[in-house]
């Protein structure tokens, strides 16, 4: 009988990354799993997974690490000062469903290392946010 591997991390992860951040937001904002970059609407957030990195320890908790880019992508065009509170509330939101992720699942830790802005006119007028995260199994 053959088996079938799969990736643990695409499935529990990034799945369960992508049913929060729909959940949260419905219809508002798109969530897509792709590593192939293209503008789709007006706001939308796109999950890559990088990589799994394992920690050879002599504990008895070992412990690996995922991670995680989430880009979220918001046209803004008029460049106003609504539209910029518009972009941070939604990052706010972003980051908060992250870190409830915690509650849902406690044998994983979803750490925040970094959030980078990106506000450049050459990438057709979006602002863009970069989610730097780390994922932890703890077992």
């Amino acid at each position: 009988m053959a088996l079938v591997s799969t990736n643990a991390w695409k499935s529990d992860i990034e799945e369960s990354i992508q049913n929060a951040l729909r959940s949260e937001f419905k219809s508002s904002l798109p969530v897509f799993r792709s590593r192939n970059f293209k503008h789709r609407g007006n706001q939308f957030a796109i999950i890559q997974g990088d990589n799994s990195t394992p920690n050879s320890t002599m504990f008895t908790k070992l412990s690996s690490t995922y991670n995680v880019n989430i880009n979220f992508y918001m046209i803004d065009k008029k460049r106003s000062d609504n539209t910029i509170k518009k972009f941070f509330k939604i990052v706010s939101r972003l980051e908060e469903t992250l870190y409830s992720l915690m509650e849902i699942n406690p044998t994983f830790k979803i750490e925040v290392n970094s959030i980078e802005y990106q506000d450049d006119n050459d990438f057709n007028g979006y602002r863009k946010a970069d989610f730097n995260v780390s994922v932890r199994s703890i077992r």
